[in-house]
């Protein structure tokens, strides 16, 4: 990588973890795109270089730790049920460090027709082909692999929703933990049964 995409890559790094502190302190919600670029010390145009809006870093917060999320998994080995539990209880502690303003931000992206290709569709869909990748590198056949990742999927963006729709009022970490080790197991263990 050239120093042009290093200095490119650190603006953008510098918008994001302002963005990040600003929203500690107040909320995104009530943060300015002049504030996020004050803290980071670049220019306004610089934001726009990067991000068509202010929601639009909340997207980029939650796809890094969804990445983080993926990679501590990964360090699980071949195990199914170990690596889809690391993934959803450390994104769902992940969302809730970063607090209920920027995952609200998300979710509007998320489900806001003019932005039906968006970052946030991407993100399910690469949230449920790591899920399928974890249960095929275990074993399972493609079309049932498929069938529980989008299961899978849809328990954790629900309860992400119910969430956000709760204003936080319970605690996303738990009901993920819960669900992994309630639910998970039986749903993974019938399945590669199945599939074998």
């Amino acid at each position: 990588m050239g120093k042009r995409q290093d200095n490119a890559k650190l603006t953008r790094e510098k918008l994001i973890e302002a963005a990040k502190a600003l929203d500690e302190q107040k909320g995104i919600c009530r943060v300015s795109v002049d504030e996020i670029v004050e803290m980071a010390g670049v220019s306004k145009g610089s934001f726009y270089t990067y991000f068509r809006r202010k929601e639009d870093i909340a997207v980029a917060i939650t796809i890094r730790m969804s990445d983080l999320s993926c990679g501590e998994a990964d360090k699980c080995g071949d195990d199914a049920l170990k690596r889809i539990t690391v993934f959803l209880e450390r994104t769902a502690q992940s969302i809730e460090y970063y607090g209920l303003e920027i995952c609200k931000q998300w979710m509007r992206g998320a489900v806001s027709p003019e932005y039906r290709n968006s970052e946030q569709t991407k993100r399910y869909l690469s949230d449920r082909d790591y899920i399928c990748k974890c249960l095929l590198e275990s074993g399972w056949e493609r079309d049932p692999a498929l069938r529980l990742a989008d299961t899978i999927v849809s328990v954790y963006y629900g309860q992400t929703a119910a969430w956000c729709m709760c204003d936080g009022a319970f605690s996303l970490s738990q009901r993920m933990s819960a669900f992994c080790r309630e639910h998970l197991p039986s749903l993974i263990s019938t399945g590669s049964e199945a599939a074998l």
